[in-house]
């Protein structure tokens, strides 16, 4: 009876999510939180995750519960998946909530599964880390090694990312540049004006300049100048 409460409360505010009802329903999502706070350390790996990811959907910080989300979930990481474990990290930064412990917690258990991250779970891992400016260069050393692997299977949303990320970090790895600049090479026209700037603007951060790259990257954008414009 417990599980399918848990469950029914986890569908509800998901969905509620998924249809996009941001910063509205207040009265109903503080409901929510009364009824399923004091319930959390019931939850399993995945409720915890969709119920945290849900509220980021939603627009909805209540440090509270976000505060006891984190400690029953520091105890449960290990039951988290990869999408899970990228997913809950993506949502606390979304939501500005930064924890130390819980980050180190998080470090640890995903350094174990990181060969098991696709290549969005990998992406926004780094950019979530990057964005909570947390560097720690053993765990950093590991996720760039499993995702020069991947790089092919990255698109041009998790390429531009994950190269802002390395120079948000200040983390510079030439030979995952390298294989950054084959890969992205091939997928410059599907690259939108803004993950063409925010990729220049990061190899220029971190001082690696590959003149084939810029005259293919200039030759894109100038086919993209529209686009710039739109921006401006």
């Amino acid at each position: 009876y417990q599980r399918r409460v848990h469950g029914r409360l986890c569908h509800e505010i998901a969905k509620l999510a998924s249809l996009g009802y941001r910063g509205k329903n207040r009265n109903y999502i503080v409901q929510w939180l009364n009824t399923a706070g004091p319930r959390l350390g019931e939850f399993n790996a995945q409720e915890l995750s969709k119920s945290i990811w849900s509220l980021t959907r939603l627009g909805y910080r209540n440090d509270v519960f976000i505060r006891e989300w984190v400690r029953v979930s520091t105890r449960k990481l290990i039951e988290f998946n990869t999408q899970d474990l990228s997913n809950s990290l993506w949502s606390l930064v979304r939501l500005g909530y930064r924890d130390t412990a819980f980050i180190r917690e998080w470090m640890r258990v995903s350094t174990g599964k990181l060969i098991l991250f696709n290549s969005q779970d990998l992406s926004n891992s780094l950019w979530s880390l990057a964005r909570f400016g947390y560097r720690d260069d053993e765990f950093i050393r590991a996720l760039v090694r499993i995702s020069a692997v991947k790089l092919s299977e990255f698109n041009s949303q998790d390429l531009s990312n994950s190269l802002w990320s390395l120079a948000r970090l200040g983390y510079r790895d030439d030979q995952f540049i390298r294989e950054w600049i084959r890969v992205s090479a091939w997928q410059l026209q599907e690259f939108n004006s803004q993950e063409l700037s925010n990729s220049l603007w990061s190899l220029a951060c971190l001082g690696y300049r590959d003149i084939a790259f810029i005259r293919e990257w200039v030759r894109v954008s100038i086919g993209k100048v529209p686009m710039y414009s739109a921006l401006i």
